[in-house]
C-alpha cells in the first residue's frame, strides 16, 4: 500500500498575538495551527478520543492508493484493511462517534457518473482492531440518480445516524438498532450535530441560511414532512457555508467559501463572524471536533482549477 507524504508544520496562524509572554498566557482566543499538508485533496477528517487524527480522500482527479488515512508522525498511511479500501468507491465523509467508533460515508458516485446504488453505504469500524463492525446499504428507493451522499453525523447514544444527499438534496434517517431507514425533507447539504445531540444543523444545496431541528422531531416517525417543518429554525441568513459544519460552546464553525475564511455563528445572537486568519483558507471543510475541545478542518481548495492549487493543508483550531 503506497504511503503518501503530510508534513507536519507548527506554524501558528493566529492573527494579533502579542509577542510578549506575560501577554500571550492571558490570550484566550483561537489559535489557527497548520498541522500538516498533503499534495492530494482530502475532504474530512475525524478525530478519536485519544487524539488519534484520521482523514478521508475523495476519489477525483487525483487521490492516493487509499481512500482513509491516519496521521501518524505527520505521514499520513493507510489505515484500512485492504480488502475494505478496495472496496470502496468515493469515500464523501468520515465521522467519530462517542463510542470511538469510526464511520465512513461511500456515496457509491464517481464525478460526472450516475451514483452506484449498489455501492452507496455506511460503515462502521473498530479504530483499535481496524475491523469494519457494521455496513449499512442505503435502499436504492432513497437514492436518485444523481445523489451524493455528502455528509454523516452519528448520535451513539440514541443509535441514529443522519446522512444527507448533496446531489439530489436530502436527509436520511438511519436507526442503527433496526437498521431501518427513513427519508426527512429536501434540500440538505451540510448537517453539525450539536455538542447535546439535541440539535441539528444544516444548510440547503448552494444557500446562505443555516437552519436547525430538534433532533426528537426528526427521530419520530410517526411526523409527516409538514409537521417537522414548523419546527426548523433559522439560524443565519447572510453566510456561505461549505459543507463542513461543527457546533462548540453555543458556537457553529464553518467554512466560509464566498470570502476564503472561516466563520463563526454565535447561536444565542445569530452572529456571523469572520475568523482571521494570516493567509486565505480556501474552502475549509470537514470540521470535527475532538475530547479536548480543539476544532479540526480540511482545505480541499475546491473553488480553485486544479492547476492553480497548492498543496492542500490540515488545520487545528486550539483555545490558548
Amino acid at each position: 500500500m503506497q504511503r503518501r507524504t503530510a508534513l507536519f508544520v507548527p506554524f501558528l496562524l493566529a492573527s494579533g498575538l502579542a509577542a510578549k509572554a506575560g501577554a500571550r498566557a492571558a490570550y484566550r482566543g483561537p489559535v489557527f495551527q497548520e498541522v500538516a499538508t498533503s499534495e492530494y485533496q482530502w475532504n474530512s477528517t475525524a478525530v478519536s478520543r485519544t487524539g488519534r487524527v484520521f482523514t478521508s480522500f475523495p476519489t477525483r482527479n487525483e487521490f492516493p492508493s487509499f481512500l482513509v488515512g491516519e496521521l501518524r508522525g505527520g505521514v499520513t498511511v493507510s489505515f484500512l484493511p485492504r480488502d475494505v479500501n478496495e472496496s470502496l468507491v468515493n469515500v464523501s465523509n468520515i465521522f467519530i462517534d462517542d463510542a470511538d467508533r469510526l464511520w465512513i460515508l461511500d456515496s457509491g458516485k464517481l464525478a460526472g457518473r450516475p451514483v452506484n446504488k449498489s455501492a452507496a453505504r455506511l460503515i462502521c469500524v473498530n479504530i483499535t482492531h481496524r475491523m469494519v463492525l457494521q455496513t449499512f446499504r442505503i435502499p436504492s428507493e432513497l437514492l436518485e440518480s444523481n445523489s451524493t451522499l455528502a455528509n454523516v453525523r452519528v448520535d451513539s447514544q440514541q443509535n441514529i445516524a443522519f446522512i444527507s444527499d448533496g446531489g439530489a438534496g436530502g436527509l436520511i434517517v438511519l436507526d442503527l438498532e433496526s437498521g431501518n431507514y427513513y427519508p426527512i425533507m429536501p434540500n440538505i447539504a451540510a448537517l453539525a450535530l450539536s455538542e447535546d445531540r439535541r440539535t441539528l444543523y444544516f444548510t440547503p444545496l448552494i444557500e446562505t441560511k443555516i437552519y436547525s431541528i430538534p433532533t426528537h422531531i426528526l427521530r419520530d416517525r410517526s411526523l409527516r414532512s409538514h409537521d417537522r417543518a414548523r419546527y426548523i429554525m433559522t439560524e443565519a441568513r447572510d453566510a456561505f457555508p461549505s459543507a463542513g459544519m461543527v457546533e462548540r460552546s453555543g458556537v457553529l464553525y464553518f467554512g466560509d467559501v464566498r470570502h476564503d475564511r472561516v466563520a463563526s455563528l454565535h447561536l444565542m445572537t445569530h452572529r456571523v463572524s469572520e475568523m482571521k486568519t494570516p493567509t486565505p483558507i480556501r474552502w475549509a471543510d470537514g470540521f470535527s471536533l475532538d475530547s479536548r475541545g480543539n476544532i479540526w478542518f480540511t482545505e480541499s481548495e475546491s473553488n480553485v482549477p486544479v492547476q492553480r492549487r497548492s498543496a492542500y493543508r490540515l488545520f487545528r483550531i486550539v483555545w490558548a
